[in-house]
């Protein structure tokens, strides 16, 4: 939410437009509330839920859980849901309530919402899910189809397309022009570093260490990304992903000990939305038979499709090599993993090598 909040300030400052937005919080205290762009503020956060009827306030923004309240319904024109891809039915209709107008926008090919219990059937999909039904992107007569991306390296939106968006996903022309300079990584578009251990379930000390020596390399070089000037790479242009808390904990320890404690490592659900020039996912397992889910947890499309579309430039798959051969019992398993060989198969080899003997347990 305050992501978005922010691109609607930013957007309103190019425009030289002035508006006063409210958004409903629980906790408005510093540090947690939404922050307004401080060259151009305009909205505002706000613990009671009248202030988003209040005069003069033209955007009102909030949870599901906001507008639930009566008092909202019937005030507004229009009612954004966005990552309706996670948003249950019965949430978003409730929302839809406030205005004689909705606009849903999400991916239903990202991350699906978040449920726990037990529910009648058909209540765990999202609003869209349940308007796609077996369409994976919008029909044009259904919807609109946003099929320009402004992050990814054509590389890299070429194999996002093919592989998750029906061949339906174009780069912006901008985007040909986003690099990376740097030891052992040259140009965009797909990495993959192949990661020998054995053993691991949630964990690979091996596949940490991998990475952090690759961040030490990445620092010593250059990104440019769209018109804008090459610059040197920072913390900030680095982001990795891990399926696991665990593997999520060790990478964070062993980049503190490094000195590069500014670069955010995280699970691929606070992610989403996010973006850097340079984003590693980390898969940990070592083969199919040390698991600690089912297969469909770690090869899941919209999980994998999230963790590698955050890049801008680089995409780095860091991952033992027998995840590639994990055996199949169903066509859903088989498209599942044959998803990371054809990641794979289009990914240049980094030249970045593992160092075992520097793994510090």
């Amino acid at each position: 939410m305050h992501n978005l909040l922010r691109k609607v300030e930013t957007e309103a400052k190019e425009r030289n437009f002035r508006f006063r937005g409210c958004h409903k919080e629980t906790d408005t205290t510093e540090g947690s509330a939404y922050e307004a762009l401080p060259a151009w503020p305009m909205i505002d956060s706000a613990a009671a839920i009248a202030a988003l009827t209040s005069d003069g306030c033209t955007l009102a923004a909030g949870t599901t859980y906001a507008w639930a309240d009566e008092s909202l319904v019937g005030n507004f024109d229009y009612v954004f849901v966005d990552e309706a891809g996670q948003i249950a039915l019965a949430d978003a209709l409730t929302a839809s309530l406030a205005a004689k107008n909705v606009v849903l926008l999400g991916d239903p090919l990202q991350l699906p919402q978040v449920t726990k219990g037990s529910h009648p059937a058909g209540t765990d999909l999202s609003i869209l899910e349940h308007l796609l039904a077996d369409d994976e992107t919008i029909p044009p007569n259904r919807g609109l189809f946003l099929d320009t991306t402004f992050r990814m390296h054509p590389a890299l939106c070429k194999f996002i397309s093919d592989a998750v968006y029906e061949g339906r996903l174009h780069n912006d022309p901008a985007t040909a022009n986003n690099a990376v300079e740097s030891p052992g990584f040259s140009g965009g578009g797909p990495f993959f570093i192949p990661v020998e251990h054995a053993g691991n379930s949630r964990r690979s000390d091996e596949e940490a260490v991998t990475i952090v020596e690759a961040v030490g390399r990445l620092l010593q070089g250059t990104v440019r990304i769209g018109e804008n000037a090459v610059r040197h790479i920072t913390h900030d242009d680095i982001l990795i992903v891990a399926p696991y808390n665990l593997q999520r904990i060790r990478i964070r320890e062993l980049l503190n000990a490094a000195g590069h404690a500014g670069v955010r490592v995280g699970t691929v659900d606070k992610f989403q939305g996010q973006e850097a020039a340079v984003v590693f996912y980390s898969m940990a397992t070592s083969s199919s038979e040390t698991l600690p889910r089912d297969a469909a947890f770690l090869f899941d499309k919209n999980r994998f499709n999230v963790a590698i579309s955050r890049a801008q430039c680089v995409s780095v798959i860091v991952c033992s090599p027998r995840l590639l051969e994990t055996p199949c019992k169903t066509p859903e398993q088989m498209a599942m993993v044959n998803l990371l060989c054809a990641y794979s198969d289009a990914a240049a080899p980094a030249a970045v090598e593992q160092a075992p003997e520097k793994i510090a347990k």
